[in-house]
């Protein structure tokens, strides 16, 4: 086991970010004490062999599994429980030449001041433990996490000093773990991101002004209570990301399609490599992949009393054996993307901006990963989907029992035990399929027209998601949600 025990020393935790909207970061991310041991491994007073061994140590603790946290309150994340006033120096009013010429120099004008007021966190336990349970370092590397721990000084808010060491003794029980489908969000490191971070330095310094880094990889995490003590069934998919409109027209569920199109253009546009088969979805000789690869979603309003259907954003999948070189890569493309007009042609333009992982419990549901993840054994269509092969009824190896089981296992889902499929949606504020059919080649195949449908599922045992199937699972067709109405899936109870 390896812990790491991180004590705010005014007992508060102040905003990061100074903007209007600053909200306190809490709990603390595990991604934000990796950049503050790197700074540690850079900024401090280590000799050549000491900055080695911390290099070493850094490398090894990034491959690892996202660290559960002891934290209390564990879910306090993004509230200011008081406001620091603080006084600061205002900007000039004017730059023009003072009056009489120029002032000579070492004479001090004042300047005019302004109160200003800061969010900040009391927390109940100005202690966080970050815990690696299953974590094995061995004495050099625990004694080189240990010296760079020393030598950290705060993190995120310089006004927030901390005390950092490696814990062997008095570890409490982690109550925030990582969960799939938990409604928390927190930057955590991963393979590559110490070289990302020196790279980013190292092009600020060239440059000579500021560059922040790519905001990494994002877990998912819950209460220790509240995980099944049994993991449920998962597929190959998970959201990496969820984007939201920040401009642009109101766009109905039927233009999911269209949606995906433009934002997939755009990440292609931007990407450094488009044709990187795990963007681009296509091999260097312009074959489709049989590799998994990204995919987006759009996220429907639906599936409560005044669900209307409209798109609330989209969602960024990737397959959970990603390479962390392909990670990269899609991150650097996805960067860029709030700077970017998505444009829609006839139905006007969006842009777009990340739905911030901290603040996930304030955003709507249809923008929340937990609400397209959450382990359930029954599970509606929100967009409907595209049929591979057609199902034939009276043909048990042709039925939508047959096909949709086979279609399951491609993703890594396990086959369903009842099936219902109609042109229906059974999600509250979803038009019929025939809505979203078009002429877009997705919706034909070599023999014509392809089978379009909504469909409900039933598993044998709770599945976790995001449930993504069909034909059309890479461009936003075949997005499940867990049912979340009284009425099964099948026409039964829940």
């Amino acid at each position: 086991m390896l812990a790491l025990e991180v004590e705010y020393l005014m007992g508060r935790v102040l905003a990061t970010d100074r903007g209007d909207r600053a909200r306190v970061e809490w709990p603390p991310h595990p991604g934000r004490l990796f950049s503050a041991l790197v700074a540690a491994l850079h900024e401090g007073d280590l000799d050549e062999a000491g900055r080695a061994e911390g290099r070493a140590a850094l490398e090894w603790l990034e491959t690892l599994a996202p660290p559960s946290l002891h934290v209390d309150p564990p879910g306090a994340d993004g509230v200011g429980r008081a406001a620091l006033p603080c006084w600061v120096p205002i900007n000039d009013p004017d730059h023009r030449k003072p009056e009489g010429g120029f002032i000579a120099e070492g004479l001090r004008v004042p300047r005019k001041r302004a109160e200003r007021y800061f969010p900040a966190l009391t927390p109940n336990d100005a202690r966080v433990w970050f815990i690696w349970p299953t974590a094995e370092a061995d004495d050099a590397r625990r004694a080189a996490l240990a010296g760079l721990a020393e030598r950290v000084g705060y993190l995120g808010h310089s006004a927030s000093p901390v005390r950092v060491c490696v814990r062997d003794a008095d570890i409490p029980e982690p109550n925030l773990v990582p969960d799939e489908a938990g409604a928390q969000g927190l930057r955590v490191p991963g393979p590559g991101r110490l070289a990302r971070l020196e790279e980013t330095h190292a092009a600020s310094v060239r440059l000579g002004r500021r560059l922040e880094p790519p905001t990494g990889r994002v877990a998912r995490y819950g209460l220790a209570s509240e995980v099944p003590a049994e993991a449920p069934a998962e597929g190959l998919y998970r959201i990496v990301t969820i984007l939201r409109p920040v401009s642009g027209p109101g766009l109905p569920t039927e233009a999911a399609l269209k949606l995906v199109l433009a934002v997939r253009g755009t990440v292609l546009a931007t990407a450094a490599d488009p044709r990187r088969p795990f963007i681009s979805g296509h091999e260097a000789d312009g074959t489709p992949t049989h590799a998994p690869h990204l995919a987006l979603a759009a996220l429907p309003d639906c599936d409560h009393r005044h669900a209307d259907g409209h798109l609330m954003g989209l969602a960024v999948l990737t397959p959970r054996t990603a390479s962390a070189d392909d990670i990269d890569a899609l991150e650097e493309a996805l960067a860029a993307l709030p700077e970017r007009v998505i444009r829609l042609g006839a139905l006007g333009e969006w842009r777009l901006d990340f739905a911030d992982a901290a603040q996930q419990t304030r955003l709507p549901a249809a923008l929340r990963a937990g609400t397209w993840t959450r382990p359930a054994c029954e599970w509606v269509s929100a967009t409907p989907v595209v049929f591979g092969h057609r199902p034939r009824p009276g043909n048990p190896a042709k039925d939508a029992t047959a096909v949709l089981a086979r279609t399951c296992a491609d993703v890594g889902l396990p086959a369903p035990e009842v099936v219902a499929v109609g042109p229906f949606a059974q999600c509250r504020g979803i038009p019929p399929a025939s809505a979203f059919r078009g002429e877009h080649k997705l919706f034909r195949d070599a023999s014509g027209p392809r089978f379009v449908a909504h469909v409900g599922l039933r598993f044998a045992v709770p599945v976790r998601g995001p449930v993504v199937l069909g034909a059309g699972r890479f461009f936003g067709m075949g997005l499940f949600r867990p049912l979340n109405s009284r009425r099964g899936a099948t026409g039964g109870e829940p």
